[in-house]
């Protein structure tokens, strides 16, 4: 009898994150000391905007910022492309050994991690890393608990105050799709950067206004029906 192993699949995924151009030339630079072993030049195209570059330093002169981007990298038989998406970043890697393809993988993989967004990955994994059947259920729970639980908490309220928290309540639920949804991101300029520095700032503030926003409605709901219901 025979027994054959299955090599684990290496990923082709990596983690929503805020990349800026001193992680993007380091992400070319481990390319490059995977190639090392052939004398050519490593071929670089960057794609943004709608616009094709073959240099790291003509992407600031396109856009300040992307959230679709692509970088493709070549020498002799060695291809490898990084492509950020609404939904993430995805890569692929050919011409590598598999053993070559694990240490890209985990080094590639570690840059991300660094500048990984929490929140968004989060709402990923509910929204696409979970089993379909979990989101139907999770969906159609949504879909008829919702307006049968909303009606009734709607209905424990004067009408004003309901109409402001029911207001409040869904912007901020746009928002927190608008942002949570937006996926990996790349900066062109460096991290160090101060502009960069407070852009990225202003950026991780927001899931704490927002959740400050949730806070504060919940508290008022709570307080009046306290008051209200049981005095």
């Amino acid at each position: 009898m025979t027994i054959t192993r299955h090599e684990k699949p290496i990923p082709d995924t990596l983690p929503i994150s805020r990349l800026f151009l001193d992680d993007l030339n380091e992400i070319i630079d481990v390319v490059a000391e995977a190639t090392k072993g052939s004398e050519e030049q490593l071929v670089l195209k960057c794609r943004v905007a709608g616009a094709t570059c073959d240099q790291i330093e003509e992407l600031p002169k396109i856009a300040k910022s992307a959230r679709k981007f692509q970088i493709d990298l070549e020498k002799r038989h060695y291809h490898f492309m990084l492509k950020l998406t609404r939904f993430g970043a995805r890569y692929s890697a050919y011409g590598f050994t598999n053993d070559e393809k694990w240490r890209l993988f985990r080094k590639i993989e570690a840059i991300f991690e660094a500048r990984r967004l929490p929140f968004r990955n989060l709402i990923k994994v509910v929204l696409l890393d979970t089993p379909w059947w979990i989101s139907l259920l999770f969906g159609a729970t949504a879909y008829f608990g919702i307006p049968f639980l909303g009606g009734h908490v709607y209905s424990l309220f004067p009408k004003v105050l309901a109409n402001a928290l029911l207001l409040t309540s869904i912007v901020a639920l746009v928002a927190m799709i608008w942002y949570f949804l937006r996926g990996s991101e790349i900066v062109f300029r460096d991290s160090q950067d101060y502009e960069a520095q407070r852009e990225d700032r202003a950026w991780k503030i927001i899931p704490a206004v927002l959740s400050g926003v949730i806070g504060f409605l919940a508290g008022i709901a709570v307080t009046y029906l306290k008051h209200a219901y049981w005095p």
